[in-house]
C-alpha cells in the first residue's frame, strides 16, 4: 500500500510519464496490446490506453525481459494475433449492460491457455508451482457512486450506472490455480455482455483495468477508478499477477474518494480497527480501570472527577464500593452546607447545570434528589428564567435531568413556570437555520451543543411531529459537520469530547456511530475517529491528537471521563434495524412494509425473480408494486435512505426475502 500512496498522490505526472514511455515503445516497435470489447466511440473520446494513477493498485513492478523470436514462435503469435482480432470482432457485436438491461450472470468453466488475452505471464514468483482446478465467484460493483451520483463528472454514462451499484451479482468462475483475478474478470464480462477496457502495460508486465460498463478511472474525480477486492483483502499488486485460489471471493469496487478509502473504510487502517474491535470489550473494561482509579477512592462533587466520572462508572456497571459511592455522597452534602458565595444551601445562584449535572447524576445512581441534607435540588430548576439564561446547554440538560429520573417538577413562586413543553418551545426556537445549535443562537453551528440538544429532544421524536422535524434537521447539520476523517471540530479544534457527544446523541436516536452511511466520511465513521484517541496503554482518552490550542497529546481527566459515558451510551443503546415484511392482496401486486428508524425518509425495493437478483429485475422507491407476474416467486431486498440536501444517503440491505405473487 505504501507504493499505491507514493504513485497516487503523483498520479498526473506518472500518467504522462506512462505516455511518454508508451509512444517510445511504439516508436520503437514494441507493441501494446490493447483489447477493448464492446467501445462506445462517443464515451471513447479524450481517453487514452496508458496506465494511470490508480494503475498501481493494479499493476506489479517487474522488469520486462525480451526475448528473441524464433520461427515458431513468430507463427505463433501471429495465430494468436489472428484470433484476438476474431474476439474483437465478435465482442463488437454485443449489447452493453446498464440499468436499461439487466444481464444474467453466466458461469465460466473455461480453458484460457489458448486465450491470448488469458494472463498467464503474470507475476512468475506468485504463480503456483502445481496446476489445480479451481471455482470461485467474482461481482462487480459502483455502490460508491450509486450512492453519491454527485460525484459523477462524466455526465454522458449516468444511464450506465445501475441504481443499485450492482454491475454483475455475484458469479461463478471455473478455472485453474494458473488463472488470474484478471483471467476471472475478463472471462466473465464477456460471457455476460459487460463492456470492459484494459491495456497491457509491458513496464510492469501486467493487465491494467481502465474502465468497465463504460464507467472508467476519473470518471468521478481525480482520485477514482476500479480496485479489486479478494476475500476481504486489497492486493498491492496487478490483477493479472494474484493467482487464483480455490474458494475465493473476488468483488470488482470502484472508488471515488480518499483513493479506495471509501471502498475500504477503516478496516485497513490498523490504529482505527484495533482500537475499534477493542473499544467495547477491552479498552472499555480498561477505561472503566482508568476513570475508577483517578478518583483515588474519593470521587467528589465538580465538573471533573466528580458526576461524570460516576455516571461513567454507573452505566458500565463498575463495581462500585460503598465506601468509593458514600465518598460522592458526602462532597454534595458538604458543598450544600458550604453554598456559594456564603449563601448555604445552594449550589450556585445562577448556574442551573450545576444542579443539573447533580440531579442527572443521582437519578442514575436511583438516590433521592428531593432531600439532600433537606434540599431537594429540582426546586431551582423549576424557575425557567434561570434555566434559559444560562444557555440552550442548561436547557437541553434541565430536561435531560427531569427525565433520567421521570421526576415531577415543582412549583415554583419565582420567574416562568418550568415544564417541559416550555423547554422544549425553547430548544425549538432556538435552532439555527441549518438546524444546529450553539450557545450564541446565531452563527455557525457548534457539534456539541447540536449533539446535547438532540439528545435531549429524542425521547419525544416519536410522540411530536414538530419535534422529529427539528431533530431530523440537527442530525442532517450534525452529517454535514463531519469533517472527511469522521471526527467534528469545535471552535476551530477537533477533540474527542465532540465526538464523544455525537456518539451520545446518535445513540439516543437508535443511530449506530460506526455504522450509519449517513456518518461515515470517506470510510471513516464517527467511532472511528473517536477511537483514535484512545491510549491503550494508559486506559485514558486524549483531548487532541496533536498538541494545539494549549493542550497536550496526552490522556486528559475530561475526555476520559465524556469518552466512557459515551461508550457506555453506544454500548446499552438499541440499534434500529430493518424490518421487512411482504404480502401480496392482489393479482399481480407486491406491498412491501419497511421500518426502520424514526428518521428514515424513505425505501429502495429490489426485486426480482431469481436469488442473485438477474432476473426480471427491478429497482422501485415504491411500497405496493403493480403489474408483477401472477403466480411467480419474486425475491426482495430493501435498503432505507435518508435525504440531506440534494443527496440520498442508503443504509445496506435487508436480508432477502421471497414471496409468491397472487
Amino acid at each position: 500500500m505504501s507504493d499505491l500512496g507514493k504513485k497516487l498522490h503523483n498520479h498526473r505526472n506518472q500518467k504522462f510519464a506512462y505516455l511518454i514511455v508508451i509512444a517510445l515503445i511504439l516508436v520503437m516497435g514494441i507493441g501494446v496490446l490493447t483489447r477493448i470489447e464492446g467501445k462506445n466511440s462517443k464515451l471513447a473520446d479524450g481517453r487514452g490506453n496508458m496506465a494511470s494513477a490508480n494503475a498501481v493498485a493494479q499493476v506489479t513492478k517487474e522488469p520486462s525481459k525480451e526475448k528473441e523470436k524464433t520461427k515458431k514462435e513468430t507463427e505463433k503469435e501471429a495465430q494468436k494475433e489472428k484470433k484476438k482480432k476474431e474476439t474483437k470482432k465478435e465482442s463488437g457485436k454485443k449489447t452493453v449492460a446498464s440499468k436499461d438491461k439487466k444481464v444474467t450472470p453466466k458461469e465460466a468453466a473455461v480453458d484460457n491457455s489458448s486465450d491470448p488475452t488469458a494472463s498467464n505471464d503474470g507475476n512468475e514468483a506468485l504463480k503456483p508451482e502445481k496446476k489445480e482446478n479451481v471455482t470461485v465467484t467474482l461481482e462487480i460493483r459502483c455502490d460508491t457512486l450509486s450512492n453519491h451520483m454527485d460525484y459523477l463528472e462524466n455526465e454522458s454514462i449516468k444511464d450506465y450506472i445501475p441504481e443499485d451499484g450492482e454491475i454483475l451479482a455475484k458469479t461463478t468462475y471455473k478455472g485453474t490455480t494458473d488463472n488470474t483475478v484478471f483471467d476471472a474478470l475478463n472471462t466473465l464480462c464477456r460471457n455476460n455482455d459487460i463492456q470492459i477496457e484494459y491495456n497491457y502495460t509491458p513496464v510492469y508486465e501486467s493487465y491494467y483495468v481502465e474502465g468497465i460498463n463504460y464507467l472508467y478511472e476519473f470518471d468521478a474525480g481525480s482520485q477514482s477508478g476500479w480496485m479489486y477486492e479478494v476475500n476481504g483483502w486489497y492486493p498491492n499488486y496487478g490483477c493479472s499477477s494474484y493467482y487464483l485460489s480455490d474458494g475465493d471471493t473476488i468483488v470488482w469496487k470502484y472508488t471515488c474518494r480518499g483513493l479506495g478509502d471509501d471502498l475500504k473504510g477503516a478496516g485497513n487502517k490498523k490504529a482505527y480497527r484495533k482500537a475499534a474491535a477493542s473499544g467495547l470489550s477491552t479498552s472499555y473494561k480498561k477505561s472503566l480501570d482508568y476513570l475508577y482509579q483517578s478518583a483515588k477512592g474519593a470521587p467528589a462533587y465538580g465538573n471533573i472527577g466528580g458526576e461524570w466520572l460516576m455516571y461513567a462508572l454507573k452505566l458500565g456497571d463498575y463495581n462500585m464500593p460503598q465506601s468509593f459511592l458514600n465518598a460522592y455522597r458526602t462532597s454534595v452534602e458538604k458543598a450544600l452546607e458550604e453554598g456559594y458565595r456564603g449563601q448555604t444551601g445552594i449550589l450556585h445562584d445562577r448556574k442551573m447545570t450545576e444542579y443539573e449535572r447533580v440531579v442527572f447524576c443521582y437519578a442514575t445512581l436511583g438516590w433521592d434528589v428531593t432531600n439532600v441534607n433537606g434540599v431537594n435540588l429540582l426546586t431551582p430548576l423549576a424557575n425557567l428564567d434561570k434555566v434559559n439564561w444560562q444557555g440552550v446547554n442548561s436547557t437541553a440538560w434541565a430536561l435531560r435531568a427531569f427525565d433520567q429520573g421521570n421526576y415531577e417538577i415543582p412549583t415554583t413562586t419565582e420567574g416562568k413556570q418550568t415544564t417541559r413543553k416550555a423547554l422544549i418551545q425553547e430548544l425549538m426556537d432556538t435552532s439555527l437555520k441549518n438546524g444546529g445549535w450553539n450557545l450564541n443562537n446565531k452563527g455557525n453551528a457548534d457539534p456539541d451543543v447540536t449533539a446535547m440538544c438532540i439528545h435531549a429532544l429524542s425521547p419525544y421524536v416519536s410522540s411530536d411531529k414538530r419535534v422529529k422535524a427539528a431533530v431530523k434537521k440537527g442530525v442532517n447539520a450534525l452529517s454535514a459537520m463531519q469533517q472527511s476523517d469522521g471526527g467534528f471540530q469545535t471552535y476551530g479544534v477537533q477533540s474527542s469530547e465532540s465526538a464523544a457527544q455525537v456518539i451520545c446523541a446518535l445513540s439516543s436516536l437508535g443511530i449506530d456511530a460506526d455504522k450509519d452511511p449517513r456518518f461515515v466520511k470517506q470510510g471513516h465513521s464517527v467511532m472511528d475517529n473517536f477511537l483514535t484517541y484512545y491510549d491503550s496503554t494508559v486506559g485514558g482518552f486524549r483531548h487532541v491528537n496533536k498538541a494545539t490550542d494549549g493542550y497536550s497529546a496526552t490522556v486528559n481527566q475530561m475526555a476520559t471521563e465524556q469518552a466512557v459515558y459515551a461508550l457506555g451510551e453506544y454500548k446499552k443503546a438499541t440499534f434500529s434495524k430493518q424490518k421487512v415484511s411482504l404480502s401480496s392482496t392482489k393479482k399481480g401486486t407486491l406491498n412491501v412494509s419497511v421500518k426502520g428508524d424514526l428518521l428514515t425518509d424513505g425505501s429502495n425495493v429490489v426485486l426480482a425473480t431469481n436469488k442473485s437478483f438477474t432476473k426480471n429485475k427491478k429497482s422501485t422507491n415504491k411500497t405496493t408494486i403493480t403489474g408483477l407476474k401472477s403466480k411467480k416467486t419474486y425475491y426482495v431486498k430493501v435498503r432505507n435512505y435518508y435525504k440531506i440536501g440534494n443527496k440520498k444517503i442508503y443504509t445496506s440491505y435487508s436480508s432477502v426475502k421471497k414471496i409468491r405473487i397472487l
